[in-house]
């Protein structure tokens, strides 16, 4: 019985080496596992753009924050200027009035005050519909230039303008004169393409002598926007007849 067990033992063993050693070879073939091994880094490639503190994450349903570089264009508008009406002046008449008082300190020294009046036509240029701000004129003769004053009421004064006719019998002629009243400058706004007409009126003191056949006058208009047209006219002047004051009309009768 002793040898039937010994035996026995010795069996069991020579059975169980070969299932242990299997078993030990598939435990080395399988792969090793290493605890706290890090996870594999993905890989990103953004060219031309910065990642910056945005670690990279495994799986689905992650969204990754990409600052791209900022490009600013700058356009710059055309610069146009803002559009301005142009006036066209043009002084068609120069007349002057009676000399009033003697302002000269004598007779070596002899001034007076006149009246100076022009006839404007005057047309803007521009789809701009302007108005007159303002008018000044200047006289200038003997070497001085003075500064006239401007006359709001012309229903005091007309123009005689004389002209000849041929008369009935021979080498006969007609003398007609005709009383024209003046028409004051219009106030009206100056639209483009429509010109305007009419007289204006300036009072100049200490005019050097009597005036009114020699020297020049300027004439300055501003409109509403604040620009300024000068227009100069010089002797002689072209006034088609005389300008007389109603006064003075009924004094001569």
């Amino acid at each position: 019985m002793h040898w039937l067990s010994t035996n026995y033992q010795w069996v069991v063993a020579v059975v169980a080496m070969p299932i242990v050693l299997l078993l030990l070879k598939r435990w080395a073939d399988s792969p090793k596992k290493t605890a706290g091994a890090a996870p594999t880094q993905a890989a990103l490639s953004a060219e031309g753009f910065t990642v910056s503190n945005s670690p990279v994450v495994g799986g689905s349903g992650n969204i990754q924050n990409i600052n791209a570089p900022t490009t600013v264009v700058h356009v710059h508008a055309e610069r146009t200027e803002p559009a301005r009406p142009t006036l066209t002046i043009e002084i068609e008449q120069v007349c002057f009035g009676g000399a009033e008082d003697f302002v000269g300190k004598d007779l070596s020294d002899f001034r007076v005050d006149r009246y100076i009046f022009a006839y404007l036509w005057m047309v803007n240029t521009e789809s701009v519909v302007t108005t007159l701000k303002q008018m000044s004129l200047s006289y200038s003769t003997g070497g001085e230039k003075v500064v006239a004053f401007p006359v709001s009421d012309l229903s005091q004064w007309f123009q005689r303008i004389r002209s000849e006719e041929p008369g009935l019998g021979f080498e006969t002629r007609t003398v007609r004169h005709a009383h024209k009243t003046l028409t004051p400058f219009p106030l009206e706004p100056l639209q483009q393409g429509i010109p305007l007409k009419g007289w204006v009126c300036f009072k100049a003191s200490g005019v050097l002598g009597l005036g009114g056949d020699e020297g020049s006058i300027e004439l300055c208009v501003e409109d509403s926007f604040g620009k300024e047209y000068c227009v100069q006219k010089s002797a002689p002047f072209g006034c088609k007849g005389v300008m007389v004051d109603h006064l003075d009309e009924w004094r001569h009768l």
